[in-house]
């Protein structure tokens, strides 16, 4: 797996796991503007998981996003 790959696969988890907890937050009766906020919160989380995630090639393994070292 290539470092790119394995950013865009934290990505899309990360996303995928916020926009389910936005729409369960609708399923909870919140108003459309809760869960259009909610969304964008999604949006940054993703953000901030791709800035960790980069940053994590010049800390651990230059072709994982992890900081772990093998």
């Amino acid at each position: 797996m290539t470092f790119a790959q394995d950013l865009l696969e934290r990505c899309l988890r990360t996303f995928i796991a916020a926009a389910l907890a936005t729409a369960l937050a609708g399923l909870a009766g919140v108003s459309d503007l809760t869960t259009a906020k909610a969304l964008g919160m999604s949006a940054i989380t993703t953000g901030i998981t791709a800035v960790v995630g980069l940053l994590g090639k010049f800390v651990g393994e230059p072709d994982s996003a992890s900081f772990w070292r093998k």
